[in-house]
């Protein structure tokens, strides 16, 4: 796989979470009280973060090698 499909897979899988948990937040994250937990949103958050951040270095060094080489990758 090419570093540019691996990046915009990591990119969709990332965002596919994204939406996942914006779903489930009324859904399964509500205990007894009614309240989302938060504790589990930020957790959940912060690994989506993660993943986007990892997905977007990975276009950055894209960019980079292209625009060393010409712009031909």
């Amino acid at each position: 796989m090419s570093r540019l499909a691996d990046a915009e897979s990591k990119l969709a899988a990332a965002l596919e979470a994204l939406e996942a948990a914006i779903a489930s937040t009324g859904k399964d994250a509500a205990p007894s009280n009614g309240m989302p937990d938060s504790a589990m949103i930020i957790s959940e958050i912060g690994r989506i973060d993660a993943q986007l951040a990892q997905a977007m270095e990975l276009l950055a060094d894209i960019r980079r090698g292209a625009a060393s080489e010409g712009g031909n990758a």
